[in-house]
């Protein structure tokens, strides 16, 4: 069990090196690096700190309610903005993983190690997964660094909306793994998964605005909703990810789970196709 252990960690370490140095890391890297700075600039502004000033606590504020307000909006747009960055990065940095591993030569070589095919996919899954974590973490913690130091005021939310990001990625990574498998091909799983997160999911996230006006029959709207609650709900955790930046209560969990199925079904229906897969 041990040894085991030893060789999925050699190949999650191997998979982490791979996936350092590829461009696409590199541009998240330098994007993430300049957006803290563009930040860090906009913090140390003098525009800002007067802002900041005037919305110290005060007799008529003395919980500081507006400056709490004022960074929370700060903090929402910057979330949204970077859920959705991140999202398309992490897809495309994970994207070639399988796909390369499958790769004649490659698999070959890795087939002659003594170790599972199960394992052999646990640790390229992990370690493109462990990029992604570094990569997001990166961000997030510096971001919530600078704007926490500026203001004086350190919230949970900010850093908190970190698990619902993640939990997303890892639903669509199930898909994005499994289809790599299926097709080797790297193209195949981004275009499915940019389909869900950006066409598939606000769709559905907004059904009864867009598609209930245009459908009347009580049939096709229960057709869309089994749609909506089968595919994995992006747009909504979207949402509950500004909900959480803002300290507001999230009661619909349903997406949680729904990305968690769709990651264990997958990465499980993955493990069992590469299993049985011939090279």
């Amino acid at each position: 069990m041990f040894d085991a252990v030893i060789k999925i960690y050699a190949l999650v370490r191997e998979t982490f090196l791979e996936a350092l140095s590829k461009k696409v890391f590199v541009v998240f890297l330098v994007v993430s690096t300049a957006g803290l700075l563009v930040l860090l600039a906009y913090c140390s502004s003098a525009g800002f700190q007067e802002q900041i000033q005037h919305l110290q606590p005060t007799a008529d504020d003395p919980l500081g309610v507006a400056l709490r307000e004022k960074l929370r909006s700060l903090q929402s747009g910057i979330s949204f903005a970077f859920f959705n960055a991140a999202l398309i990065l992490a897809i495309i940095i994970t994207s070639d993983l399988v796909p390369t591993m499958m790769s004649k030569g490659v698999i070959d070589l890795l087939l002659s190690k003594p170790l599972s095919r199960v394992m052999l996919l646990a640790g390229k899954v992990l370690g493109g997964l462990l990029v992604v974590i570094v990569l997001i973490l990166y961000f997030m913690l510096g971001s919530w660094l600078i704007i926490s130091i500026a203001t004086g005021v350190w919230t949970t939310g900010y850093m908190a909306s970190f698990v619902p990001l993640i939990v997303t990625f890892i639903g669509l990574y199930g898909v994005l793994v499994f289809v790599g498998i299926q097709s080797r091909s790297a193209v195949s799983g981004m275009v499915i998964c940019f389909l869900i997160v950006y066409t598939v999911s606000p769709l559905l996230f907004s059904r009864e605005e867009l598609l209930f006006q245009a459908v009347t029959s009580d049939f096709w709207r229960t057709v869309i909703d089994v749609v909506y609650y089968i595919t994995p709900q992006v747009a909504d955790m979207a949402q509950i990810t500004s909900n959480i930046v803002q300290e507001k209560t999230v009661t619909n969990t349903f997406p949680y789970y729904n990305a968690l199925v769709y990651g264990v079904v997958f990465f499980v229906s993955s493990a069992w196709s590469f299993a049985h897969k011939e090279f």
